[in-house]
């Protein structure tokens, strides 16, 4: 992938994690509410931190490993994302579409791994 693609890429993960903080500043603040959004808080924004490291990988295996936290993150927020849709009525659409956003990104870096694995062999 180019630079620019890479670039274009890392933009759409950081606004993923805006919208995240966005979409969780909306809802009703209880303790359900507070552990679900804190948890996505966390895993969002470590998707771009990890690709950016990724795009500092020195060896095929170190950005694998980069990659595949992206996917844990990306799988991770998807969880957090489904349980505030479902428990909450506010902004649902929003909800509903940050979710086929993670994923997607967990399908994005699937591949990406699956290929990196295959041509590394």
């Amino acid at each position: 992938m180019s630079v620019a693609r890479q670039k274009e890429f890392l933009d759409r993960l950081k606004k993923f994690a805006i919208d995240c903080d966005n979409y969780q500043e909306q809802l009703p603040r209880n303790p359900t509410n507070r552990v679900y959004s804190f948890q996505l808080l966390k895993s969002s924004s470590s998707i771009p931190a990890n690709y950016a490291e990724s795009m500092c990988s020195l060896t095929t295996n170190d950005w694998i490993h980069d990659i595949n936290k992206c996917r844990k993150e990306s799988n991770e927020s998807e969880v957090w994302l489904d349980l505030l849709s479902r428990r909450n009525t506010v902004n649902k659409k929003e909800g509903l579409r940050l979710h086929q956003e993670a994923k997607e990104f967990v399908l994005i870096f699937s591949r990406s791994l699956k290929t990196a694995r295959r041509n590394k062999m």
